[in-house]
């Protein structure tokens, strides 16, 4: 948690001072939120189905908060650089997670965590 606060801080400073370091900032914040909703899911302490990919229908995390701050950030990154398949994925992975449809990605998906 501490470490999302200060690449937030990070990223406030870059939105006013540094805009070149914006779409780096958007994909580490992005793999950072993704984790940290991991972890405050126990995902790594009790993963059960979860840890599968794709996520099988009806499985989602309880806490969403985090999912949907990945999903934001992977995004506004994707807007910058729509080729880079790692974060697609990563965003992917945070839709299935929250149970929305992968088509909104644009990855042609159309089925849903």
């Amino acid at each position: 948690a501490k470490a999302v606060k200060q690449w937030e801080a990070a990223y406030a400073i870059a939105t006013e001072q540094f805009q070149p370091a914006m779409g780096e900032l958007e994909e580490v914040l992005a793999i950072a939120y993704l984790h940290k909703a991991e972890m405050e899911n126990d995902v790594y302490t009790k993963p059960g189905v979860r840890c599968l990919f794709p996520p099988a229908p009806g499985v989602r995390y309880a806490k969403t908060e985090s999912v949907d701050k990945s999903i934001q950030y992977a995004l506004k990154y994707l807007a910058r650089r729509p080729d880079v398949l790692d974060i697609k994925s990563g965003a992917i992975r945070g839709c299935g997670s929250r149970g929305r449809h992968q088509h909104v990605l644009g990855c042609g998906r159309t089925g849903g965590g």
